[in-house]
């Protein structure tokens, strides 16, 4: 859609076109956007860009300002309401990170957790413990006879105590089953034992690796397999109308949501989980970050089978300022 611009305006004093951050800059986004091509290749769900880069003020936010707009399924996730400094605060995981034992795996299943429960919730209007019932019910009657997809749903009531409820609880929710399972996994070698700096003090070099060895053993066998099989499950038997899309939106990941070492960790795992829920063709998890941002994130948790090349279909880079065109009638 073109416009043409008006070339006897003038401007005069005080007047102002547009905000340095997209959030406030919706006076004029609407009618003033304008697709050179990035827009649409985000909102096609087949084609594999989904992380927008770019520095500050070059348009990020305005494309998925964008696409909320123009979207009929949409679900918008706020980095703050993650309740992520649980993850940061918890003496328990702390301790076991110290020891060296990596949570990864752990911040991969937190993101897909998160993303299916809240697909699952938006779709079906979960609002309540008896809309979730009827969800399973529903959903179990078509799956009768494919035991994989029935674990899948096995998963969503061993972990939906209050899937109905929002984002913040369910991550607090789900992180403290795994801080409860590493606990109970060194209680039961050593009695009482005080997850702090004193306790570790305590532990000889032999109790130390039994201790890493149990802990490496909890989060390598959270749910995994169970959660695996949700993707294909959201992929094969529900969100299956390739004219129902579904965008779930993530921006603002370089503000102070959590403390620095822990974010990259969790944007890593969430470039992880974009790739993976790539799977399901007619939802698409957009997300925008900083360039310089990204290079940090990559740094800081590179490890040696990393290979950057397998990543780059995913990221778009937005180069110079021109998703916002204002054309004076």
């Amino acid at each position: 859609m073109s416009q043409k611009a008006n070339q006897n305006f003038v401007f005069k004093k005080h007047m102002t076109i547009g905000e340095a951050d997209a959030e406030n800059d919706k006076k004029f986004l609407t009618n003033c956007f304008i697709d050179t091509g990035d827009y649409e290749v985000l909102k096609d769900t087949e084609a594999s860009y989904s992380i927008v880069l770019g520095r500050t003020g070059i348009g990020k936010s305005a494309l998925l300002e964008q696409i909320e707009t123009s979207s009929d399924r949409v679900i918008r996730i706020e980095p703050e309401e993650l309740a992520l400094k649980h993850i940061s605060n918890s003496t328990i995981l702390n301790f076991f990170e110290d020891l060296g034992v990596k949570l990864d795996v752990f911040y991969n299943l937190l993101w897909q957790h998160t993303f299916a429960v809240e697909l699952i919730k938006h779709k079906y209007g979960i609002d309540s413990a008896d809309a979730k019932t009827s969800f399973i019910d529903t959903i179990s009657s078509l799956l009768s006879g494919d035991r994989k997809k029935q674990q899948a749903l096995k998963y969503i009531e061993e972990w939906g105590d209050k899937f109905w409820l929002d984002t913040e609880t369910r991550i607090k929710e789900f992180t403290e089953k795994l801080e409860a399972s590493l606990k109970s996994s060194i209680d039961s070698k050593i009695p009482g034992f005080s997850f702090t700096s004193e306790g570790k003090a305590s532990l000889t070099e032999e109790q130390k690796l039994e201790v890493m060895h149990y802990g490496k053993k909890v989060v390598s066998s959270v749910q995994i397999e169970k959660l695996s099989k949700i993707v294909t499950l959201l992929a094969e038997d529900i969100f299956t109308d390739p004219q129902k899309k579904t965008y779930i939106l993530i921006d603002k990941l370089d503000e102070n949501w959590v403390d620095d070492e822990l974010r990259y960790k969790l944007i890593r795992a969430l470039i992880e989980t974009i790739k993976k829920f790539r799977k399901i063709e007619s939802v698409k998890i957009l997300v925008t970050l900083r360039t310089d941002l990204l290079n940090r994130v990559l740094d800081k948790t590179r490890d040696s089978g990393f290979q950057r090349e397998k990543y780059n279909s995913l990221f778009l880079l937005i180069k110079a300022l021109i998703n916002l065109l204002f054309f004076l009638m």
